[in-house]
């Protein structure tokens, strides 16, 4: 049985909490070394108008997310929140 730290009660929930957080994808070193650098000045002589209105106005975009749990104890008594590892 887990105890309040603060208060030393018993009556203790545990409850697990989602985080989620919204990412960038961007590509690593490698890619830009190989072609990415290729692609980007292709995009930028050929398309230049497109490629600033897509850079302005951020479309194109990608994220994604990530979950992260994490377990917290709240004493039911003093209210008292801590994580539980």
């Amino acid at each position: 049985m887990i105890k309040c730290p603060k208060c030393g009660s018993d009556n203790v929930s545990i409850q697990v909490v989602n985080e989620v957080k919204m990412v960038r994808k961007h590509h690593g070193i490698l890619y830009w070394i190989t072609i990415g650098w290729i692609i980007s000045l292709f995009k930028w002589l050929f398309f230049t108008l497109p490629a600033l209105i897509f850079k302005v106005f951020g479309i194109g975009k990608k994220y994604k997310t990530i979950n992260v749990e994490h377990k917290k104890a709240v004493c039911q008594t003093c209210g008292k929140v801590w994580e539980v590892k």
